[in-house]
């Protein structure tokens, strides 16, 4: 089990790679860049990890 410590820098650097990929994205996709979906896909992966992190950082503080 990961110490709290190293679940809160990971879910921040999770968000911060999540919120950092939005914008490329929508930088991208208003230029019309071609591969502004790569960002799109590196986004739902940022997100989908943030979920995973903030649901291990919950899980302890619902069971005290």
């Amino acid at each position: 089990m990961k110490s709290f410590g190293m679940l809160a820098s990971s879910a921040l650097f999770s968000l911060f790679l999540l919120l950092f990929n939005v914008q490329s994205f929508y930088n991208k996709y208003t230029e019309e860049n071609t591969y502004y979906w790569i960002n799109g896909v590196l986004a739902v992966i940022f997100l989908i990890s943030f979920i995973i992190h903030i649901k291990d950082i919950i899980k302890p503080v619902v069971l005290v």
